[in-house]
């Protein structure tokens, strides 16, 4: 309060001094006090005021903060921006080489798919080639014809392969040649970013590197997926080949196919058949040309068969059998005409000591006689022409017209009659030119 009233005093003091005396109060002034209108604010003041200040305060601590990062980020971006002006010749090679990456992936794809259409032109051309000879051999020409066809069938198939190769040829050639300036152009421009990025690799960092990186594995991929289909196609060529043209290296089959070699266009030698074997039932003439034109059928189908391009073992394997179905039949006509051959010889033998038989019955009564006792289930015996017997039919034996010896059965058949003894005296062996009475069955008791 002390304080309050020496302002007081001031204030009075000074109203004396610089006031007119026409300004100063006639009556008592009301005095100024701080502590009443301190008082009377307080009793005036709003909560809304105090949230406004506070909100207001609020809002220039966040306008400064947003101030200072719009500040930060502008300077970044120009920054940037100046960097990006300055490095637009790296940004343009990278630009480049992208581009003629993607080219050159896409040139070699192109040429990947030459080469492809390219193989399957020519397999086309084998078809073609392989349906026109066989046309021409199911004509049945003659050989030299034939021959001579199929010569101009192969001639048409090697130069319709030399166009389609020597087509298919310089478009690679032209894809070679882009691949090449390609080629050359990438290790130019890397040649150039090499040189940027080193300028440059405190913003560029690592992406010539990664750039690189992508660039190599895409290329790798693509030339994978290239390698991988052209060695599946290789591998699906060789596969089908070998699958109907197998290479035989096992067994005995190397060893046949390197003896069973030669000329067989001599072969076999055929010999007519002969009456012989109609005779002694041994083969019709009917079954006899059967069997030849069997013979020839298998021929003909085995030159045809040579006559397909075959690879691998399949080739040798048909000339062996070629040879040896030749030298088989060949030995087989020399063999079967030496059998005819001897048989007729040992006919005209035979014949000889049948007449002496014949002859030696003649002179006596009696119906036959034993020739070859030794197998008892069968006798070789020799009968009078003038007696006929049949199976079942029995035979007596004797010896010295009185002296019996046992009885046989005759087994006739297609060339001979046999017999089997029935009954033997004990004590007693059938002997050669023991005498025969037959006896025939209705004669038995």
């Amino acid at each position: 309060m002390g304080n309050e009233n020496k302002v007081n005093e001031i204030v009075q003091r000074s109203k004396e001094v610089f006031l007119p005396d026409e300004l100063k109060p006639d009556e008592p002034q009301q005095v100024y006090s701080l502590n009443e209108e301190f008082a009377k604010t307080k009793k005036n003041r709003s909560f809304f005021f105090a949230l406004k200040v506070l909100l207001f305060l609020v809002f220039i601590v966040a306008f400064t903060y947003a101030l200072s990062k719009a500040i930060e980020m502008f300077r970044g971006e120009t920054q940037v921006e100046i960097t990006e002006f300055e490095d637009l010749r790296l940004r343009d090679l990278f630009d480049g080489a992208s581009k003629y990456q993607n080219e050159l992936n896409s040139v070699r794809e192109e040429l990947s798919n030459l080469r492809a259409r390219m193989q399957d032109e020519i397999l086309s051309a084998k078809s073609d080639a392989s349906r026109e000879r066989e046309s021409v051999l199911a004509m049945h020409l003659p050989q030299s014809e034939t021959n001579a066809r199929i010569a101009k069938i192969k001639e048409k198939e090697n130069s319709r392969i030399k166009s389609i190769r020597a087509e298919y040829q310089r478009k690679i050639d032209e894809r070679d040649k882009k691949i090449a300036e390609l080629n050359q152009k990438i290790t130019e421009i890397s040649k150039d970013m090499k040189v940027n990025v080193q300028k440059a690799e405190t913003i560029m960092g690592n992406y010539d590197k990664l750039y690189s990186i992508k660039m190599n594995r895409q290329r790798e991929a693509y030339e994978r997926e290239i390698r991988e289909l052209k060695e599946y196609y290789k591998r699906y060529i060789d596969a089908l080949i070998l699958k109907y043209n197998p290479i035989i290296k096992s067994g005995k089959i190397p060893e046949i196919l390197a003896t069973s070699k030669g000329d067989s266009s001599s072969i076999p030698r055929l010999h007519a058949y002969q009456e012989l074997l109609a005779r002694e039932k041994v083969f019709s003439k009917s079954e006899f040309e059967r069997l030849r034109q069997n013979h020839e059928n298998f021929l003909v189908l085995l030159e045809r068969m040579l006559q397909v391009p075959y690879e691998n073992s399949v080739p040798p394997t048909l000339s062996s059998m070629n040879f040896l179905s030749r030298k088989v039949a060949d030995d087989y006509e020399r063999l079967w005409k030496s059998l005819v051959d001897t048989i007729a010889r040992k006919n005209r033998i035979i014949q000889n000591y049948r007449y002496a038989f014949e002859y030696y019955s003649s002179l006596y009564p009696e119906n036959g006689f034993v020739i070859d006792p030794r197998n008892a289930k069968s006798v070789r015996v020799q009968l009078s022409r003038i007696h006929s017997v049949k199976t079942g039919d029995f035979g007596l034996v004797f010896r010295d017209d009185d002296e019996y010896i046992g009885k046989l059965e005759f087994v006739v058949t297609d060339t001979d009659v046999l017999a089997h003894v029935v009954e033997l005296v004990e004590n007693k062996k059938l002997r050669p030119f023991d005498k025969i009475l037959i006896k025939y069955q209705k004669e038995q008791p």
